[in-house]
């Protein structure tokens, strides 16, 4: 077996020195973490209880190292810095001005500064953080740059966990999440993330062009898997709306911004993510009649919203398949719950029924 592989191990580990088996523990985290995966502390430590003392202070060390790269990431752009490279000539009418979020009516004054881009024009004013389109310089490639609020990165903690986020993100690859392909700071110092461009519309305005029903579903089920893909790397989006999402000319749903201002270990939870797409589902529903709408559907909508004690999804892809056992006619885990306990009873009763008839006809004979 390979030296270099961090979850090697051997069945002389436990006679190794306890350095040489913190080290291993180490690289494992430091491995773990480049994939995305999340890693506690505190369990880890609990689980080598022997190694505490040496293995927490490694880990503090590890954790100052981070901060410091986190902070290396994001700083303010050098005095001295070596000449960029030379701006590609865009010629006016540049395609690149009709790749747009939404339509945003009078264009703002561009007033950011990022090295390394050429910026465009301003795009969807009303989102949190600013949003534009840009050239990347080195490349001709055309992306989306995102000036992120100062007030996300109040604390060393903030820094640390946007910088994690974002390598996360980075090696996320799903065709439904928009990953991050760059980030930095403007000449001002601010935080901006860079992504691919995604020529579209938003989810409530792609809702007003009334698809079918079942075309809703099937694009909802792609945003459950896609969400559910990020819970299990260790992070939530935290702020799923309808204008998050991006829907392009073939259809094909696109998460923004995902996991970048929160993550699972800041006290986001799974279900809140799950409710947002139940308030999707239950929006998709509001221009059926209530006479006209089919009851399971009714009570997908109240498992994902964990209304009126309906057991709530655990995860994301529970909801996927709930929706998914609609549409094929299979029977849905939502409103099992009263169905299920007055089914228990009558068959139980039925057997009950049964037990005494035969009993009854035994003493007779």
């Amino acid at each position: 077996m390979s030296s270099d592989d961090p979850h090697a191990s051997t069945p002389a580990d436990s006679q190794d020195p306890r350095a040489l088996r913190v080290e291993r523990l180490v690289r494992r985290v430091i491995h773990q973490r480049l994939h995305g995966e999340p890693v506690n502390d505190a369990q880890l430590i609990a689980e080598h209880s022997d190694l505490a003392p040496e293995l927490a202070q490694a880990l503090a060390r590890l954790e100052h190292i981070e901060r410091a790269r986190a902070a290396a990431t994001f700083k303010n752009a050098p005095q001295n810095t070596p000449d960029p490279p030379p701006e590609l000539d865009v010629p006016d009418g540049d395609p690149l001005d009709d790749l747009t979020f939404s339509d945003t009516g009078d264009e703002p004054q561009i007033t950011v500064e990022a090295p390394g881009y050429r910026i465009s024009r301003r795009t969807d004013p009303d989102a949190v953080g600013q949003n534009y389109t840009a050239l990347q310089q080195s490349t001709g490639r055309r992306v989306a740059l995102r000036v992120m609020p100062a007030e996300w990165f109040a604390s060393d903690d903030d820094r640390l966990r946007f910088a994690r986020q974002v390598q996360t993100l980075a090696v996320l690859e799903h065709p439904h999440i928009v990953g991050v392909l760059d980030c930095g700071r403007t000449a001002a110092g601010e935080p901006f993330v860079v992504t691919p461009v995604v020529d579209g519309v938003t989810l409530d305005a792609w809702l007003e062009e009334r698809p079918k029903l079942p075309d809703q579903l099937r694009l909802l089920m792609r945003l459950c898997d896609a969400v559910n893909a990020g819970h299990l790397r260790g992070v939530a989006h935290g702020s799923l709306s309808p204008a998050s999402i991006l829907v392009d000319r073939r259809g094909e749903p696109h998460l923004l911004n995902f996991g970048l201002r929160t993550s699972l270990g800041a006290h986001l939870h799974i279900r809140d993510d799950v409710q947002a797409l139940g308030r999707m589902l239950e929006s998709m529903l509001q221009h059926i009649p209530p006479a006209q709408r089919d009851a399971r559907l009714d009570a997908i909508v109240r498992k994902a919203l964990h209304e009126h004690k309906e057991p709530g999804y655990h995860t994301a892809g529970e909801l996927s398949r709930d929706m998914a056992d609609f549409l094929s006619g299979r029977p849905t885990h939502a409103g099992r719950s009263g169905a299920g306990a007055a089914w228990l009873i009558a068959a139980g009763a039925a057997v009950l029924l049964a037990a005494a008839a035969a009993l009854a006809w035994m003493l007779c004979h």
